[in-house]
């Protein structure tokens, strides 16, 4: 072979210039792949917090019967019929109140 380099210089000189651009997309790779990790074990965390008996009564008080289907969805311990029957008395008494308020309106004019 006539004109070929007996030693390696030219292999080890390509292998020196594409070390970093190497080491870079293996970071960049194993960032992603850490963050998608953590992203999952936020969200498994946030899902258990969802399915307390404290954030369905709060998410009824805000949302109200809506709030009793998306409980339903992500599967929450809640006793949901418990919750259900508190939200009709919730607005019974309410209703009651709002009744004696404009009774005592209509007999102050």
């Amino acid at each position: 072979m006539e004109g070929c380099p007996e030693s390696n210089n030219m292999l080890y000189l390509i292998l020196a210039s594409l070390t970093v651009p190497i080491l870079f997309v293996c970071y960049k790779g194993a960032k992603a792949v850490y963050n998608k990790a953590k992203g999952a074990q936020a969200m498994t965390s946030r899902r258990e917090s969802m399915k307390t008996y404290e954030f369905a009564e709060l998410q009824l008080e805000l949302f109200g019967q809506k709030a009793l289907r998306n409980l339903k969805h992500i599967g929450s311990v809640a006793n949901l019929e418990k919750l259900a029957g508190s939200l009709h008395s919730n607005s019974e008494m309410v209703a009651e109140i709002d009744a004696d308020e404009e009774k005592k309106s209509d007999c102050s004019v």
